[in-house]
């Protein structure tokens, strides 16, 4: 199953920058704030038997292109 974030970007548009990845603290406090000035949630869970989070978030509009949030519990 393809994640909704990653939704076939590929085969639609070819290669090219997708996303960037920022290890974070706080990454529901970021997801408040970057939902606070325009950028949404898209998708966001655990990872590494829930050891971390992630979240992406959608700065496709502006941006064209989708911040990945990381942080390590």
């Amino acid at each position: 199953m393809r994640s909704p974030a990653h939704g076939g970007i590929f085969s639609m548009k070819g290669e090219g920058l997708h996303h960037i990845a920022f290890q974070v603290k706080d990454t529901e406090g970021k997801i408040k704030t970057l939902g606070e000035k325009g950028f949404p949630l898209m998708q966001k869970g655990n990872y590494g038997n829930g050891s971390g989070m992630y979240a992406y978030i959608d700065a496709r509009k502006d941006l064209k292109l989708i911040f990945e949030l990381l942080e390590s519990f």
